[in-house]
């Protein structure tokens, strides 16, 4: 059963949210000065760069969301969550059934880019496909495992991109 919200609430999943100076922290705080509930979400396996990504820590999304909540007085969730890996996306997709009962507002902005800056017809092609499956098929995951939550309302998906990811 999912947990009460406050009044008529509305809920964001926000991927990509634990860099401060990032746009998914930034959007995390602009839904939570609104009234919105945030589900703060991102790779957490420790602040450092493994396969060129950056892994924030999730001691770190949990600080932000901490802040949030104690500023906006929203509920504030920070999950782990591998765009990339369909059990990570499943395991972070049910914590959120559970804990809110719906999504209304879907921010994919989890991105990267794989490999050395380099003209495309040298660019490598593993590095190419690892890149897509970020930023690409990381996206198709999350909105495949969010549309059941956010059936029943008028609901929101947001697919930012940049050339960095």
């Amino acid at each position: 059963m999912p947990m009460p919200t406050d009044g008529d609430a509305k809920t964001a999943l926000i991927t990509g949210a634990s860099n401060r100076t990032g746009i998914g922290c930034a959007l995390a705080r602009r839904m939570a000065a609104g009234g919105c509930n945030v589900v703060l979400t991102d790779l957490a396996g420790g602040p450092e760069v493994v396969e060129g990504i950056r892994r924030g820590s999730l001691g770190a999304l949990e600080e932000i969301a901490d802040e949030l909540a104690e500023a906006h007085g929203v509920q504030a969730l920070a999950l782990p969550l591998d765009v990339s890996q369909e059990d990570s996306v499943q395991a972070a997709l049910s914590v959120v059934g559970e804990r809110f009962g719906r999504i209304d507002a879907l921010f994919n902005n989890a991105g990267t880019v794989f490999g050395a800056p380099s003209p495309l017809h040298e660019y490598d092609l593993e590095a190419w496909q690892k890149t897509l499956d970020v930023n690409l098929t990381g996206v198709l995951r999350v909105t495949r495992a969010a549309v059941p939550l956010m059936r029943g309302a008028p609901s929101s998906i947001v697919n930012p991109s940049s050339r960095a990811g």
